[in-house]
């Protein structure tokens, strides 16, 4: 029995030099002895170009478009190929703007339990491409997040949408909010890892734990995330509470949520000021109000640095 096709195309694609075009070449000829996989790869891989291969927007989608709607017995839903309808579904969202028809195409596709479909229209409920329906939105999130799948990123970000969502139901349930925070903070996400941090260091819908607030949060900040670049900052330097500020959108909970601020109970022999140095520096790189906040806290702890107080020490505890 022969390799599948579109196994040895994706092959192809992934680790040769001729990558993309001879990949496109077996999904055609695949295509043209009726795969409907190998067919949907094609369309796909003609859609957005790739690695040598121009893109052909209109063809593409046609061939996409098609296998959404076919009826044949190949495909996972008899009224289409399921992912396909995903597929439609982005591209009326994110090239078409027109959320109607992308809505009703991720829909099919979410019946047929396809998990970018049902966090797509999750997200979309929340964030106002579609009316606001937070009960439509958590149905839909709740089935992606059970959805043995979806990738690890995509199940990371319904658990962190499902956390934001409980925290703004008109009875906010913390102890939901921060287990879905937490499975997301376990596949990497640093918004989750942040929000963790934040929860362990307030006490909300968990005990208060101070270290294990400062754990979470060096995870997200390492991985570049400025809200606990400065939440790290403002906890070694012990003086000052970060300003209010509105977080830019890719740092901000989703659905449009109020910009997020830091609650701080200060602990002297916390007190670190190359640490505060060192987290404040990095948040200062960032941009808009989160960078012009760390360059300001920044420019606080060199001057009490200046003033000689609060390195522990004297000693460089830079980890």
């Amino acid at each position: 029995m022969g390799l599948r096709p579109d196994i040895l195309a994706e092959w192809c694609f992934n680790f040769t030099k001729a990558g993309a075009p001879l990949a496109l070449t077996i999904y055609r000829l695949s295509m043209e002895q009726g795969e409907i996989v190998s067919s949907y790869s094609y369309a796909a891989l003609l859609y957005r170009g790739a690695k040598g291969v121009p893109a052909d927007k209109v063809r593409g989608r046609a061939i996409l478009e098609s296998l959404a709607n076919v009826n044949k017995k190949a495909t996972i839903n008899k009224n289409g190929f399921a992912p396909a309808m995903a597929a439609m579904g982005g591209i009326y969202a994110r090239d078409d703007g027109n959320m109607e028809m992308a809505e009703k195409y991720y829909v099919r596709a979410a019946q047929c339990g396809v998990p970018d479909a049902q966090l797509a229209l999750g997200r979309m409920y929340l964030n106002g491409e579609l009316p606001y329906n937070p009960s439509k939105a958590k149905l839909y999130l709740q089935v992606a997040a059970e959805n043995d799948r979806a990738t690890d990123k995509a199940n990371a970000e319904t658990h962190f949408m499902l956390g934001s969502l409980e925290q703004r139901m008109g009875k906010p349930d913390v102890k939901r909010a921060f287990q879905h925070f937490q499975k997301a903070a376990s596949k990497g996400l640093p918004e989750a890892q942040y929000n963790v941090g934040q929860s362990y260091f307030v006490g909300m819908g968990v005990p208060k734990n101070d270290a294990l607030a400062v754990e979470y949060w060096k995870m997200s900040a390492q991985q570049g995330f400025g809200l606990a670049q400065l939440s790290l900052g403002a906890y070694y330097f012990q003086d000052e509470v970060p300003q209010e500020q509105t977080i830019p959108g890719s740092e901000a909970s989703a659905g449009g949520d109020k910009p997020a601020t830091t609650k701080h109970v200060w602990d002297s022999s916390k007190k670190d000021l190359l640490q505060a140095q060192k987290w404040f520096t990095l948040a200062s790189r960032r941009s808009g109000d989160l960078g012009l906040e760390g360059k300001r806290l920044r420019g606080k702890v060199e001057e009490a640095m200046r003033k000689g107080k609060g390195a522990r020490d004297g000693k460089c505890t830079i980890m």
